[in-house]
């Protein structure tokens, strides 16, 4: 598709836009607001619902935080909106109603690249703590992403399935993976034998780009990019309008946006997000801006989570002691009782 060029000079405005589907609403995405609050007190923080707002106790004390924006969004007019600055056959809509109402990660990977065209600003998952403040990027006019080492094999594995000559990695994978996950659970160390674990990382894993964080001005050339090629894919594939789509855009066109190493958004690989819970050696890189711990891989911990279930394990790794220091915000009384 043809591309309008847009002229950027302008700052990335100090909005932190975060979406929100379901009724599961808990701490842990109470936190990751109070995270952002805590670096940023006066920066407008907007979540977007798509569906009928949570009713649990962590989403009312969420809407009652400073600076805290609640938006129910309209699909159809959200995305038209879209389609007006894109080229004349731009149909966002038709994407949107090609996309399984059970993929929700799918819906919101389409409405966090148009609420960015439409708004500007820093688009966070809620599986995010931010940890120190993210100024160098707010003070930037260029759009910013991050990479993250992920297995190489993943997206043929969804896309496509594996053949037999991918057997032997993903065996070698899967078996590097079990062991340091238990051996970090019992020892709570991760204590690989390091030049084997270079060795088995080459063979392994590959460079990717993630979604769960993207910082850009609105209507910039990355977003404009981000719709139109949402188009041209099969939304109903896992991964098609997320990292894929991110990694294929920008691998395209560089300039689009500038790419942050692992260690400022994603310093721990997904496939060890169990070392922010088990690893208490786990010492981040001074360049870490946030951890992004991968809810999904950890629901049986998150959905059930309490303030003091924090307090009692605070310290047994970094998202614990991070998660717990947020309790002593100004904005959280422990006194109040929390609802699951």
């Amino acid at each position: 598709m043809s591309r309008q060029t847009f002229t950027v000079s302008a700052k990335i405005p100090e909005r932190f836009i975060f979406i929100w589907s379901g009724q599961s609403f808990g701490l842990s995405n109470r936190l990751a607001v109070e995270s952002v609050l805590r670096h940023h007190p006066w920066a407008t923080i907007e979540i977007h619902i798509e569906g009928s707002e949570p009713l649990t106790l962590d989403f009312l004390l969420t809407r009652q935080l400073p600076n805290v924006e609640i938006h129910s969004i309209d699909v159809a007019e959200l995305l038209h909106t879209c389609d007006s600055d894109l080229s004349r056959s731009s149909d966002l809509l038709s994407v949107w109603n090609r996309i399984p109402r059970s993929a929700l990660s799918a819906r919101s990977n389409l409405l966090r690249y148009a609420l960015l065209h439409l708004r500007g600003g820093i688009y966070l998952d809620f599986d995010i703590l931010v940890r120190r403040p993210l100024d160098n990027i707010l003070s930037s006019s260029h759009s910013q992403v991050g990479a993250e080492l992920v297995w190489k094999l993943d997206e043929k594995r969804v896309q496509e399935g594996l053949g037999v000559a991918d057997w032997l990695p993903t065996a070698l994978w899967a078996v590097n993976w079990w062991l340091n996950k238990e051996i970090c659970r019992i020892s709570g160390r991760f204590t690989p034998p390091r030049h084997l674990q270079n060795i088995v990382d080459k063979m392994v894993l590959g460079r990717a780009l993630n979604n769960a964080v993207i910082a850009s001005q609105a209507q910039s050339e990355l977003t404009t990019a981000l719709l139109e090629n949402a188009q041209t894919v099969n939304p109903t594939i896992r991964f098609s309008l997320g990292p894929s789509l991110l990694t294929s855009v920008v691998n395209q066109e560089p300039y689009l946006a500038h790419v942050h190493l692992p260690n400022a958004f994603y310093a721990v690989p997904p496939g060890q997000s169990y070392r922010f819970f088990t690893d208490k050696k786990l010492v981040l890189p001074k360049e870490s801006y946030l951890i992004h711990y991968v809810s999904s891989n950890h629901g049986a911990v998150l959905n059930s989570l309490t303030p003091e279930q924090l307090i009692q394990n605070s310290s047994k790794g970094v998202f614990w002691e991070m998660a717990s220091s947020l309790l002593r915000s100004p904005y959280i009384d422990l006194k109040m009782p929390h609802a699951a």
